[in-house]
């Protein structure tokens, strides 16, 4: 990492050892720089935390999401996380606009991406097979929390579905 890419923003450090770092990512925060934002980036604060120390994302969540992270120190870490990661099963909440009638969904639609399009992931015949569960958790006045379970793992898969 360069030194102009340590940031010290502040982390909610959940576990750190020698080979991992744990923390809970708020929303609002991007994992790593794009290519309009190279600053203000979880990755921005951990290279300035692990003072120019390598690491790796075995996984990431989405901006506007929150929840736990966990960063490899050391490439081992990282082939060990990755491997598990595959076999984990991954739960997410979400907070609806409007009603889910049904208690539970299977969605499957394929997720592709498109360049020209805006925003270029979407729905897309051409796209990759992709499956997310959805269970009805709560129904409130405007909203419906739900409880997801993606099947396979694209690229904002349970954003898109």
């Amino acid at each position: 990492e360069k030194a102009s890419l340590h940031q010290d923003i502040p982390l909610d450090v959940i576990h750190e050892d020698q080979d991992v770092l744990v923390v809970n990512k708020t929303a609002g925060l991007l994992v790593h720089p794009t290519l309009r934002v190279k600053s203000g980036t979880l990755a921005n604060a951990i290279a300035w935390r692990l003072n120019g120390q390598r690491f790796w994302f075995p996984h990431r969540l989405d901006q506007q999401t929150s929840g736990v992270i966990v960063i490899a120190k050391t490439a081992t870490a990282m082939r060990m996380l990755t491997q598990a990661w595959k076999s984990a099963r991954k739960i997410y909440y979400a907070l609806l606009v409007g009603h889910v009638v049904q208690d539970r969904l299977a969605i499957e639609a394929p997720i592709g991406r498109r360049a020209d399009a805006k925003p270029p992931w979407g729905v897309r015949e051409d796209g990759k097979p992709a499956l997310s569960h959805l269970e009805v958790v709560e129904l409130r006045q405007q909203e419906t929390l739900v409880r997801l379970q993606p099947v396979t793992g694209r690229t904002n898969q349970l954003r898109i579905h």
